[in-house]
């Protein structure tokens, strides 16, 4: 799934922003707001796993 977001990104920014990086950022809030109350379980795609991961563990802000 990596190797396809990579290239995704590579072939047409544009939408890779808006289907992959942008939806990983609200994505990422949502958790973030959501978790100040307790545990949280999200269920993503694995298209989203790696950026969520990633935006997760920097804490934002976005």
């Amino acid at each position: 799934i990596s190797m396809l977001v990579d290239e995704l990104s590579e072939l047409v920014p544009s939408v890779a922003d808006v289907l992959i990086h942008e939806r990983d950022t609200f994505i990422a809030k949502k958790i973030l707001q959501a978790s100040k109350d307790g545990k949280v379980l999200a269920v993503v795609g694995a298209g989203h796993l790696a950026g969520l991961a990633k935006k997760l563990e920097e804490g934002g802000p976005f």
